[in-house]
């Protein structure tokens, strides 16, 4: 058959010939230009969504960001102004109360520091509990960075191992946190999905604090001595703290260099938990941001 066809075609005028040459050509150009013209649609649908998927993703994780951003920053910053003034009167005992002092009116120091503690930890969490639905590898490098420094942040006060050198060993469970519990001690400050003020914290305080014995204690327990598991930590997490501050804070929240040298060469230099810090930063994946305390604070490696 096909042949015959040959045969036929060769044995056609060249009109003939011709003519059915450019049929041929035009029939099999339109076959082609609709398969190619499928598959790019095809791919280029695809692209476009991956495109607007992309863009969107960024887009909504900057938005959901920026709603606890500001109530964040100003919850470290007053923590921080806390823990400034530690370092100045932390010989005082202001913090250090028995139990039968908690609920006395004029322990205001105390029980705003206790306060502090918890908000930084109720926005911290809120901070991450927001953007959980959201696909984080599409965050551009400036709001991953920023997770990365509140997820650390956290993590201070629930590492055992940051304790270690201290002999703060597997099983204890006195002088950290476990994630869990931190949202559950976040209740006790949080009314109608809302931060409450001071002055409701204090009611509910005097009334009953027995959902956050564990943060109290943990307060009243930071004494001045090198160490002391509560105060190591604390002072590892303010250094930190202070890179934060200084990297989205606004201008007012700015450390110089020279008050954070000071800082660490004097206030904080008996730090004993210099391996566990490093390490710490480490397995955080903040090294590269922590080196002014790798160097100053000639972190073991």
């Amino acid at each position: 058959m096909i042949t015959e066809i040959i045969n036929w075609f060769n044995n056609s005028s060249p009109q003939t010939q011709s003519a059915i040459i450019s049929a041929s050509v035009t029939i099999l150009l339109f076959i082609i230009g609709g398969i190619a013209k499928l598959t790019y649609e095809k791919y280029s649908l695809n692209y476009k969504m991956k495109i607007e998927y992309y863009f969107e993703q960024r887009k909504r994780i900057k938005e959901i960001i920026s709603i606890t951003k500001t109530p964040l920053i100003k919850s470290t910053e007053e923590l921080s102004y806390r823990l400034w003034s530690l370092t100045n009167h932390i010989d005082e005992k202001w913090h250090n109360l028995e139990e039968d002092q908690w609920n006395e009116k004029g322990k205001y120091y105390f029980r705003s520091f206790v306060y502090r503690l918890l908000s930084f930890f109720y926005w911290t969490l809120k901070a991450e509990e927001s953007i959980y639905s959201f696909d984080l590898k599409q965050a551009d490098k400036e709001d991953a960075l920023y997770l990365k420094y509140i997820k650390t942040l956290k993590h201070f006060f629930c590492d055992r191992e940051l304790l270690e050198e201290l002999g703060y060993m597997p099983g204890e469970q006195t002088n950290h946190f476990h994630k869990n519990d931190l949202a559950k001690y976040c209740n006790f400050i949080e009314k109608d999905g809302k931060l409450i003020d001071f002055k409701s914290f204090e009611d509910k305080f005097f009334n009953d604090y027995e959902p956050i014995r564990d943060v109290i204690l943990y307060v009243t327990g930071i004494e001045n001595d090198p160490y002391n598991l509560n105060y190591s930590t604390i002072k590892a997490f303010h250094l930190f703290l202070i890179l934060f501050l200084n990297k989205y804070g606004l201008d007012y929240h700015y450390t110089t260099k020279t008050k954070l040298t000071k800082l660490m060469n004097y206030e904080y230099s008996d730090l004993k938990i210099k391996k566990g810090l490093y390490l710490f930063l480490k397995s955080n994946k903040v090294v590269s941001e922590s080196r002014i305390i790798i160097k100053k604070m000639k972190l073991k490696k």
